[in-house]
């Protein structure tokens, strides 16, 4: 009786696994029996692996990211919008029936208060990038 092509193809592979061993190499190990893995050669590389007392960052445990400097530079930048926007707040008028153009449009509320809270946002921007010198390198 002539075999199916399934037949065929399932004794090709009953064949083939009875030829070659599987060896552990790759499946089902985990990692830690496994050095070839690219996290473990990753974990022990010297140059990788952060040195004992560091954080994530290189920093010493406990030591902010961002320093005094970066911190006076934010809250500057913040009272700066915050004039900004006191500048901008207000315009009530003084009679419900009178409509006062100059209380409304004065340079004040359209050309410096937009301005100061442009300024403001571009400080806090800075205080990101700006490098703190007050740390000391230990």
């Amino acid at each position: 009786m002539a075999k199916t092509t399934r037949q065929r193809t399932t004794d090709q592979n009953n064949n083939a696994a009875q030829q070659t061993p599987r060896t552990n190499q790759n499946v089902g190990v985990s990692n830690k029996t496994n050095p070839t893995r690219a996290s473990n050669v990753a974990a022990n590389t010297p140059s990788l692996r952060a040195k004992k007392g560091t954080g994530f960052f290189g920093k010493k445990e406990g030591q902010l990211i961002i320093g005094r400097e970066n911190y006076k530079w934010a809250l500057i930048g913040m009272v700066v919008m915050a004039l900004g926007f006191i500048c901008m707040s207000g315009g009530a008028m003084p009679s419900p029936d009178v409509w006062d153009e100059s209380i409304i449009y004065s340079p004040i509320r359209i050309i410096l208060a937009p301005f100061l809270i442009i300024a403001g946002l571009v400080v806090v921007v800075y205080s990101i990038f700006v490098k703190d010198n007050s740390k000391t390198a230990a």
